[in-house]
């Protein structure tokens, strides 16, 4: 086994190894916090499954 080799696999483990930590990273839950749940409650009422009263109390729960 050549250094050109121990090198490529070196490169690729730590590829795979920081592309799982990524990944984890993102499914972790809460990890949005309340930017990402008032997204949410933004797009449901853009598409109009929240009425404006219900849109209107969400928002206020969660900017506090």
């Amino acid at each position: 086994m050549s250094i050109l080799d121990v090198f490529v696999f070196l490169a690729v483990f730590f590829a795979i190894l920081l592309s799982g930590r990524r990944l984890m990273a993102r499914m972790k839950p809460g990890s949005g916090g309340p930017s990402a749940a008032m997204g949410i409650v933004r797009e449901r009422y853009a598409w109009g499954e929240l009425s404006r009263q219900e849109f209107e109390q969400m928002r206020s729960v969660l900017e506090g």
